[in-house]
């Protein structure tokens, strides 16, 4: 069925509850992304129109593309819809694997069909959250499609799996990371600990959204111990003046061996965000 990427502002104009209604009716309708890193890619049109149009997180979604390397091992831990998971893939290639984790079940729906829609055969998703020790915990679900471990917020709670870098990397269910995009709504420090056999075996890149000053300065102190560099966003001083929510993308740490410097080029982009 072809359907005009227009059509899909009808979904931000509507209320919640005919959001979700029209959500149930249009999600397994697939059209074309219209530009940006996955151009082309089938797509939910019960999505965001940004998702569907590529202006997703343009800026931010370049730098990603220009620190993943073919052949890399990438670990999306948060991984949503897959938006970020279907440029992961095209930029590792055949060569190069990616590993997305996303214990939200409405986020899985569309993770997993985004990836066989698209015939990707270089991905797999873990369906449990990842933090500092394996177990169980309370998972909060957001309207958005967001959600966190442990923080009661008036969202739906689920309980869901919860397991670390190390653990599974032990298991051999999957290969160390060369590259990480965290996006967990809390837990970075807590994933961080739980990957420290990861972080000190080889060299990673690391893109964290941190989610809370305290978090960010926790973060970066605990990355500077185990010996790598760590830069911030421009706009982690917007934060820190305004209050965390005050930006409208959340600061963000780029941390990276000295050993596996990215480019000048790249680093100068990503102090401008």
């Amino acid at each position: 069925m072809n359907i005009p990427v227009s059509s899909s502002g009808i979904v931000e104009k509507m209320r919640f509850k005919d959001l979700l209604r029209l959500r149930s009716l249009t999600r397994k309708i697939r059209v074309r992304i219209a530009a940006g890193p996955n151009k082309g890619s089938r797509w939910s049109l019960a999505t965001r129109s940004t998702f569907i149009k590529g202006r997703y997180e343009a800026v931010r979604c370049q730098i990603l593309s220009d620190l993943i390397l073919p052949g890399m091992i990438v670990w999306d831990v948060g991984a949503h819809c897959g938006y970020t998971v279907l440029l992961a893939c095209r930029r590792v290639g055949d060569r190069g694997k990616v590993f997305a984790f996303e214990p939200n079940p409405e986020n899985l729906w569309y993770l997993r069909s985004h990836i066989e829609w698209n015939g990707i055969s270089n991905a797999t998703v873990f369906p449990c959250a990842l933090a500092g020790e394996v177990g169980e915990a309370t998972f909060v679900l957001r309207g958005s499609g967001t959600g966190s471990l442990g923080h009661i917020d008036g969202g739906r709670e689920i309980s869901v799996i919860v397991r670390t870098v190390d653990e599974i990397v032990s298991t051999g269910e999957a290969v160390g990371p060369d590259f990480i995009k965290m996006d967990v709504e809390g837990a970075e420090l807590d994933l961080l600990r739980g990957a420290i056999g990861a972080l000190v075996t080889r060299p990673v890149r690391l893109l964290i959204a941190t989610h809370s000053a305290q978090l960010h300065e926790q973060c970066r102190a605990f990355l500077a111990a185990q010996g790598y560099e760590v830069l911030e966003a421009g706009r982690t001083e917007e934060a820190r003046r305004n209050g965390w929510n005050s930006v409208s993308i959340e600061p963000e740490l780029l941390a990276f061996h000295p050993s596996d410097r990215p480019g000048e080029e790249i680093l100068a982009k990503f102090r401008k965000t």
